[in-house]
């Protein structure tokens, strides 16, 4: 990059690899290197790659409990508004079931507003994370949008399965 003579007389470093081998050869190989040549400094690059790697297990592992933690938190709410949905309408379900509903009918009227809020609700998530994250992928890591469909779907289907059930358990008395 620079013309000659600009940067001879510059300290210079030279970098070398050696071939992946056994730990007490490789050992053994950096003790008698380092007793030869003083100024020479030996990095381990395997250490420092594990090192990293068991930092991103942790930070993927402490990602997935933050996650699943929320999802939990997420349920919980969804919980406490269908019990405080259904108390402010106690009046309006009584006045159902003077006029003739059946239990049964009160029970699928909740669970297809709750259900179709939720349904909506992950049909809107997974959109807005798509979009989020196809931005994220182009503007600031300049890498090629790709989407894990299965997944995606799997969220539409379970997410209002699972608020079925909590609206069924929320509104069963």
């Amino acid at each position: 990059l620079f013309q000659s003579g600009v940067l001879n007389e510059a300290p210079k470093t030279y970098v070398g690899t050696l071939p992946s081998m056994d730990e007490p050869i490789k050992q053994q190989l950096m003790t008698d290197i380092v007793q030869k040549f003083a100024n020479i400094s030996m990095i381990d690059i395997s250490r420092v790659v594990k090192g990293v790697l068991q930092l991103a297990d942790q930070m993927s592992w402490s990602l997935e409990l933050m996650s699943a933690l929320a999802f939990l938190t997420g349920y919980i709410v969804l919980f406490s508004i269908i019990r405080s949905q259904v108390r402010l309408r106690r009046w309006e379900l009584n006045m159902l079931k003077i006029l003739g509903a059946e239990q049964r009918s009160l029970h699928q009227y909740l669970l297809y507003e709750f259900v179709s809020l939720s349904l909506i609700a992950a049909i809107l998530g997974v959109t807005l994370s798509f979009i989020v994250s196809g931005l994220m992928m182009k503007f600031i890591f300049d890498s090629p949008i790709s989407f894990s469909w299965a997944w995606s779907l799997l969220s539409i289907i379970v997410v209002p399965l699972l608020a079925a059930f909590i609206c069924f358990w929320a509104s069963r008395r």
